[in-house]
């Protein structure tokens, strides 16, 4: 504090005044790196909305190929165009690649398009797009800071970029933001701080004059004063009123000229009167000498004060030099005296000439400058120019202008602060047409886009999609709060809002209300969002209604039948899976009831698959209608059902069960116009008594209710342990019998017909034999119905018949006489609608004559379907080939349909045969069919003939043809052709 009071009141100024400059240059600083700061998260927000607009972009385009306008390729092809042509900011852009990783779309770069990304380094040697690929793949996207050209330049420089997964088409969308952007846009906060900096200029100008007036001026004067003296001039005064060191020296000069001059003129007094003594005395040498002291010392200060304003002026061009903003001083003419380093960049070296020669503006011209206003009024202007340089050029510059005046209030001089704004301009219009594209891509999306604000809950603005989707007009939608929309209530809804606006939660589902009062599913992605200064919430709305609802449809099929309603297998398992758990903890015991419809194939062939499904459904009405609410009922498939019975007393409680559904499908049920009949046969397995595993459960169960059908169906059968080895043992013969053809095992043996009366053998019938590896020869009763059950039937039928045929051809050719090759068909295999076609094709490849073939079929199968028999068989006799009816008298034949059959034979089943002569039934059935046959002008053959009684007897009732082991037992083509060379046929 002491050495500031021995400061003269120049030093205190300047150095008052270097101090109060500085702290304003050390906060500015400080500010301007925290509102950097603050600039580069803004940014990174504002990229990572691009991109998720950009990832919303490919949504709606992968939603055009679910909904089936567009291929994937199409929908593919277009995002890329569309997000090819997006720019924003200082010309970033969107990139697309996929997971591979090769690029797709870089419309800066396009010799990286289809190009492998592994070895694309930046210039730090990242391996970069590898780097974003695993960001994107491991956490669905984030930023990533890395070094790359700009658009337009070769030099990388700092960059951070945001990417996202899009994981429908495995691709990764990316866009990103230069730092150096940042620098530019701080051009924009300088600039508001532009009056604190002129007025601190302002200052240091101010600075600058009152030192000049009051240091540099007064001492001009006092050496213009020492030159008068010097040259005699004696009555020259500062005439200086300052309360100061310069004005008490001033005062000191003044009393040293009067005392001068009055010792002067009274040496001349004296020197005129003679009076010579006056210079001995010392009269003058005496005051000369203090003055020439007083001179000195006032020479010494002068020289101080005048090297103080020297360096308070280059400190003063210092600051100036560090400003980043040109600084001109005029004078009040318009004549520029002072330019710092900044100004002499932009503009040259002007000093000396006036402004309206130095520069050449596009716009107002000089009288209407800011110059000339300042000027005017004294006032501070700001005005925006255009400069054209000679070179043709053009420059956007932002001018302050502010007039330095005096103690009266005159203008002493103007400083005017220069800030070139090309590149804020050039920003600006990029950020324009940022928004601009943002705004299309906001009114062109197809998907729903609302703006929300998150704090009062109000609609901000939407989308045209968005008044599509909710019935309103733009005006009417954001006229509402989202809580007119969401089903939840306001405070609901605010506290999802501020989730998401906090970044908590991204994606929300909700129910959305429209105008027309229906609600719809939605799943809505939003996030904060910056627009127009204010903070504010985006949100993409998705309509899942139709996707939910299919999702809860294929959710309640995975576990019912779709055609009934109830639970399906999976469903039965999981129930029966909990059923046994509770067993195990409580010891309860329970049932599984297998319950499968007999006969209902021949009800859905007959009548029609339609009303096979009603009766099925009939049939799901009534079993539900007799269970507990704690039971299940399930239907895995075809004719069957599954019951689950819980929490049972004893066993006789499943069994009373089992008989009120036999009792109540005993009913008759209504098809339209319809009444059908029909049982069931029910296989019973009990829990833990019989099993503890599901899958063992209703095996046991499914073993026992074939057995109830093996019992003559319209039954319940308990499982019983036999029954499960004889369900094991059907099913590896079922598994074998599927690979004996292609093993070889399956072979034909012949047996013959016979002329009643002649007993000449004229014809044969083929037999299926089965010579099992490790069973040996299986009976066709017991291969047979499993070939029907499984569908093999068909195959095994057409190489009875093919092989038959050509047996049959290879005995013609060897000379005997022609034989009638009798061949069964099965009743699968005569439903084929190629069946026809099926004998047609062995015929011709065979060669063997149509004349000699008889198809057997029974009376069970041509009754199915009559009207389709009558038209099958009516093909096959219009080619030649006999029919005839097998098995006939164990069936229920109309005898009226049987009229409009065109078959050739009746064939009398073997169980009417095996008791004659004894049993007169069988006697008076075997007359009754004899009769019928002639009666009908039939041919009669019947099998299982094995004694001479029966053939004398047969004879004389009249049939025509024997057949059985009487006259030879089936036996294979070799033995039988010697045994037609031995008997000489």
């Amino acid at each position: 504090m002491q050495a500031l009071k021995n400061l003269s009141l120049a030093q205190r100024i300047y150095r008052l005044s270097a101090t109060v400059g500085l702290a304003f240059l050390l906060l500015g600083g400080w500010l301007l790196l925290q509102y950097r700061s603050s600039l580069i998260e803004a940014r990174k927000q504002e990229v990572r909305t691009l991109v998720e607009a950009g990832w919303q972009l490919l949504e709606s385009q992968a939603r055009l190929v679910t909904d089936g306008p567009l291929t994937v390729e199409e929908a593919q092809s277009r995002a890329l165009h569309i997000l090819r042509s997006q720019r924003f900011d200082n010309g970033n852009y969107y990139w697309v690649s996929d997971t591979a990783p090769r690029m797709l779309m870089h419309p800066e770069q396009s010799l990286l398009e289809g190009a492998a990304l592994d070895r694309v380094r930046d210039a730090d040697g990242r391996q970069l797009f590898l780097e974003m690929n695993r960001l994107a793949l491991s956490e669905g996207g984030g930023f990533v800071s890395y070094r790359w050209p700009q658009p337009g330049g070769t030099a990388p420089v700092d960059k951070t970029s945001y990417v996202m997964l899009f994981p429908e088409w495995h691709w990764v969308i990316g866009a990103g933001y230069y730092l150096d952007d940042i620098d530019r846009m701080l051009a924009r906060v300088v600039a508001s701080s532009g009056i604190i900096v002129l007025l601190v200029l302002g200052g240091a100008i101010m600075l600058i004059v009152q030192v000049t007036r009051s240091i540099a001026a007064p001492m001009g004067k006092a050496v213009q004063m020492i030159e008068a003296l010097e040259r005699g001039e004696l009555d020259h005064r500062l005439n200086l009123y300052q309360n100061d060191e310069i004005g008490r020296l001033a005062k000191v000069m003044d009393a040293f000229a009067d005392n001068l001059q009055h010792e002067i003129l009274t040496a001349f007094d004296h020197l005129s009167k003679g009076d010579f003594s006056f210079a001995a005395t010392g009269l003058i040498r005496e005051p000369l000498a203090r003055t020439n002291a007083r001179l000195n010392h006032l020479v010494a200060r002068l020289e101080t004060a005048i090297g103080q304003e020297r360096e308070a002026k280059a400190k003063t061009d210092a600051i100036l030099a560090a400003i980043g903003d040109g600084v001109t001083i005029l004078d009040p003419e318009k004549r520029i005296i002072y330019q710092n380093s900044s100004q002499r960049a932009l503009l040259g070296d002007q000093v000396g000439q006036y402004c309206f020669q130095a520069r050449r503006y596009l716009g107002p011209d000089c009288d209407s400058c800011a110059l000339t206003a300042a000027l005017a009024d004294g006032q501070v202007h700001r005005q925006e120019k255009i400069l054209q340089f000679r070179e043709g050029a053009e420059c956007h510059l932002e001018t302050t202008v502010a007039p330095v005046k005096g103690e009266l209030g005159q203008i002493l001089a103007l400083v005017e602060v220069t800030r070139d704004q090309t590149e804020r301009r050039t920003a600006e219009q990029r950020l324009k047409q940022s928004e601009a594209r943002y705004a299309s891509l906001f009114e062109h999306n197809t998907s729903v886009m609302l703006v929300i604000d998150h704090a009062s809950g109000a609609v901000v603005d939407a989308n045209p999609a968005a008044c599509r989707f909710y019935g309103y007009s733009r005006q009417e939608l954001t006229a509402l709060q989202i809580s007119d929309i969401n089903t939840l209530s306001r405070d609901e809804a605010l506290r999802e809002m501020a989730a998401a606006k906090a970044e908590q939660r991204r994606h929300f589902r909700f129910r959305h209300r429209l105008a027309s009062g229906e609600t719809r599913d939605v799943e809505v992605f939003s996030g904060p969002v910056e627009l127009e200064g204010r903070s504010l919430l985006y949100s993409l709305v998705f309509d899942v209604t139709d996707r939910l609802r299919a999702e809860e449809r294929v959710q309640y099929l995975a576990f019912h039948d779709p055609l009934t309603g109830l639970a399906n297998r999976t469903l039965l398992s999981d129930r029966l899976e909990r059923a046994l758990a509770h067993s195990r903890r409580h010891g309860e015991c329970g049932a599984l009831c297998f319950l499968d419809v007999d006969r209902f194939k021949t009800i859905n062939d007959s009548l029609g698959h339609q009303a096979g499904d009603q009766l099925l459904q009939r049939v799901a009405e009534r079993l539900q209608s007799l269970l507990r609410d704690s039971d299940t009922l399930s239907r895995p498939g075809g004719d069957e059902f599954i019951l689950l019975l819980q929490n049972l007393d004893d066993p006789d409680h499943a069994a009373r069960v089992a008989e009120r559904i036999l009792g109540s499908l005993g009913h008759p049920i209504k098809l339209g116009d319809r009444e059908v009949y029909i049982s069931c046969s029910i296989g019973i397995s009990l829990y833990p008594a019989d099993s503890m595993d599901v899958d063992t459960l209703i095996q046991n169960a499914d073993a026992a209710m074939y057995h109830a059908k093996g019992q003559g169906r319209n039954n319940y059968q308990f499982f019983q342990a036999a029954m499960t080895a004889k369900a094991q043992e059907r099913l590896h013969l079922e598994n074998d019998l599927r690979h004996a053809l292609d093993r070889g095992e399956m072979q034909l043996h012949y047996q013959p017909q016979v002329e009643a009366a002649t007993r000449k053998v004229v014809g044969v019938e083929a037999l299926l034999r089965w010579h099992h590896p490790r069973l040996g020869m299986v009976s066709p009763a017991q291969f047979i119905p499993v070939a029907e059950e499984t569908g093999q039937i068909i195959r095994l039928g057409e190489w009875v018949l093919f092989t038959a045929c050509t047996q049959a051809k290879l005995w013609r050719d060897a000379g005997l006489p022609p034989l009638r090759m009798a061949v069964n068909v099965s009743g699968k295999q005569f439903r084929q609608q190629d069946f026809v076609a099926t004998v047609d094709r062995v015929l011709a490849e065979t060669g063997f004559d149509p004349g000699c073939l008889e198809l057997e079929v029974t009376e069970s199968v041509i009754m199915e379907d009559v009207q389709e028999t009558i038209q099958t068989l009516n093909n096959l006799k219009a080619r030649g080939i006999r029919l005839s009816i097998d098995d006939f008298g164990t069936g229920y034949s109309s005898l009226s349909y049987l009229r409009q059959f065109p078959i050739d034979r009746l064939k009398i089943d073997r169980s009417f045969v095996s008791h004659l002569p004894g049993s007169e039934d069988d006697e008076a059935i075997v007359n009754a069919i004899i009769g019928l046959a002639a009666t009908l002008h039939l041919e009669v053959i019947a099998e299982g003939v094995e004694t001479d009684e029966q053939v004398r007897l047969l004879t004389s009732w009249g049939c025509q043809k024997l057949q059985g082991y009487f006259f030879g037992k089936p036996l294979p083509a070799e033995a039988l052709s010697e045994m037609f060379e031995m008997a000489g046929a």
